[in-house]
Order: C-alpha cells, then sequence, then structure tokens
C-alpha cells in the first residue's frame, strides 16, 4: 500500500511540475482559435527621396507661395510665404521643409515650425549646396497644403 502512495505522489507531483513548464501553443484550426501572430494592421507611408510627392490627403496650392535665397553667410537662407485668408484661419503653426530632391514632405531630412502668425524665416545652420525647400500648413497636426518647391543653393 505504501508503494502505491508513494507512486501515485510522485505522479501528481510530475504532473504538476509539468503542466507549468510547457511553452508550446496548440493551434486546433477552430475557428476562435487565437492567432500565433499579432495581426493587427496599420497603414504606413514610406517615403521614398525620388517619390516625394503629395498623398491624396497632401495637397500643393498655388495661393501658398514660397520665395526666398540663399544669403552670403554659410549655411543660410532668407525665405517668405504668402497664403489665402482662409488657410491662414485654420493654420496651426508653419512647417518649412528642406531636402536635397524636388517637393520635401513630412518628416523631412530637416524642418523648422513657425507659429501661425509669422511669413518669413531666416534659417541657418542647413547643410551646404542644392537644397529644396517647401512649407506646408499644418492642420490638425498634419501638413495639409503645400507650397511650390524652392531650389536654392546654400553656400
Amino acid at each position: 500500500m505504501r508503494k502505491a502512495h508513494i507512486l501515485l505522489a510522485s505522479a501528481f507531483a510530475l504532473l504538476l511540475v509539468g503542466a507549468g513548464c510547457s511553452n508550446t501553443s496548440t493551434n486546433n484550426n477552430s475557428d476562435n482559435a487565437m492567432p500565433e501572430k499579432n495581426t493587427k494592421t496599420t497603414e504606413t507611408t514610406k517615403i521614398q527621396p525620388e517619390k516625394n510627392k503629395p498623398t491624396l490627403a497632401e495637397t500643393t496650392s498655388s495661393e501658398l507661395t514660397l520665395s526666398g535665397k540663399a544669403t552670403d553667410e554659410a549655411g543660410t537662407v532668407s525665405l517668405t510665404w504668402s497664403a489665402p485668408q482662409d488657410l491662414k484661419d485654420k493654420v496651426e503653426t508653419w512647417r518649412l521643409l528642406y531636402g536635397k530632391d524636388a517637393n520635401p514632405t513630412f518628416p523631412a531630412s530637416w524642418y523648422f515650425e513657425r507659429g501661425p502668425s509669422f511669413f518669413d524665416k531666416v534659417w541657418s545652420g542647413l547643410p551646404s549646396g542644392t537644397a529644396h525647400i517647401r512649407v506646408c500648413a499644418v492642420v490638425n497636426n498634419e501638413c495639409t497644403v503645400f507650397s511650390n518647391d524652392l531650389e536654392v543653393n546654400i553656400k
């Protein structure tokens, strides 16, 4: 009888220890089985330099115009922009976008934000060489309207 108790206790202990050790998952192909990986999908936009064009939510407006030039100071450009009143009324901030390719979008390699009441910027500390700069109107924390592309040769 004692041997039966020891055997039964050993089997029970082995069962308890073994139950907590399994890291394998079972897949029974039933409709309510949990997937092995997270299947949540999110939409992501990759910006490729050779294809930096506005998406459907981003539009280029001929009414949002950017002008400017490189100054004699190294790494500096002087910029001004104008916008129609309806855009000025709803803009949260202006975002200046710098890139080596035409029509930079956000996120850009360099960018600078100005408050809604500002329409100029002397931007310094930029890399020398040919650059493309645009300004975009930020509405609901996103660039929604883009200016023309300004090509400058920064000293």
